[in-house]
C-alpha cells in the first residue's frame, strides 16, 4: 500500500509540474 502511494503522488507531481509548463508555455 506505500508502493502504491509513492507512485501515486510522484505521478500527481509530475502531472502537476507537466500542466505548470504547458501553461506557463501559453502564456508567453
Amino acid at each position: 500500500a506505500d508502493e502504491v502511494n509513492r507512485a501515486f503522488s510522484l505521478n500527481t507531481n509530475l502531472v502537476r509540474s507537466f500542466q505548470r509548463m504547458m501553461l506557463s508555455s501559453v502564456k508567453t
